[in-house]
């Protein structure tokens, strides 16, 4: 896990580096709220994750996600 995270850092630009070290800040400084603290430890792996994913460009526009979906389910509109 702390290779594929280095890796991450590594490829990351100035804009997403500043939103990496924003993230792991505070998270490491305890600056969560009482929010954060309650979500299961799982949970909070998975949004880490995926807020670094986010900052690295990873993830696909809403829109394309929901029409894949709509597809997948054969609903219209």
């Amino acid at each position: 896990m702390k290779l594929e995270l280095h890796q991450k850092i590594e490829q990351a630009d100035g804009q997403q580096l500043q939103v990496l070290y924003d993230l792991v800040n505070s998270y490491l400084t305890g600056h969560e709220n009482e929010d954060w603290n309650n979500i299961p430890a799982q949970q909070q792996e998975a949004i880490l994750k995926s807020s670094l994913e986010a900052a690295q460009r990873l993830g696909k526009p809403l829109g394309d996600v929901l029409q894949r979906l709509k597809g997948k389910h054969g609903i219209n509109g």
